[in-house]
């Protein structure tokens, strides 16, 4: 908001915010606190907050942020963070045969040319997941009101029940 503010060409009072996938969750965050976004557009939005512990009950959480705290100790010492691709790093030509919904969809999305960039990974580092089970990131989502929120999302998608 900062950049875009102060270009000549920019309307600060019509500045709104595109969110796709875990940036819908982002961006309605964002919106949250910043009041300089007038207008918030998600599509197919995941929480990523509520993803990051989806399915989870309390052993397994604790198990998890117990995995996650000791890859920190390796990351620390490493000087690196954990980064496993899920994406390939090149754009490819077709999905993989036998690869099951949603992770097709991903696929078909990100890593074929129409959709691959060179500079935009297709996952996260192993322990993005601390942050993002440390707090609920769409808490506040009635304080962007009055200013409008559109959500878009496909009859059958994946990440319909976050939309929802």
């Amino acid at each position: 908001m900062d950049f875009l503010g102060l270009l000549d060409f920019v309307d600060r009072e019509k500045i709104g915010v595109i969110g796709i996938c875990g940036s819908g969750g982002f961006a309605l965050s964002a919106a949250q606190v910043d009041t300089r976004i007038r207008a918030v557009v998600t599509a197919s939005m995941y929480d990523m907050t509520v993803a990051s512990r989806l399915g989870m009950d309390e052993n397994t959480i604790q198990k998890t942020k117990e995995n996650l705290s000791n890859q920190r100790w390796i990351d620390a010492k490493n000087g690196y963070p954990e980064y496993i691709p899920s994406f390939p790093e090149q754009p490819i030509d077709e999905v993989p045969q036998g690869l099951g919904e949603p992770n097709a969809e991903w696929f078909r999305f990100y890593a074929l040319k129409r959709g691959h960039h060179p500079e935009a990974r297709g996952g996260f580092t192993t322990t993005s997941n601390m942050a993002m089970m440390n707090f609920r990131l769409l808490d506040y989502i009635h304080e962007i009101s009055p200013r409008p929120i559109l959500f878009i999302v496909g009859d059958r998608a994946h990440s319909k029940f976050f939309s929802e």
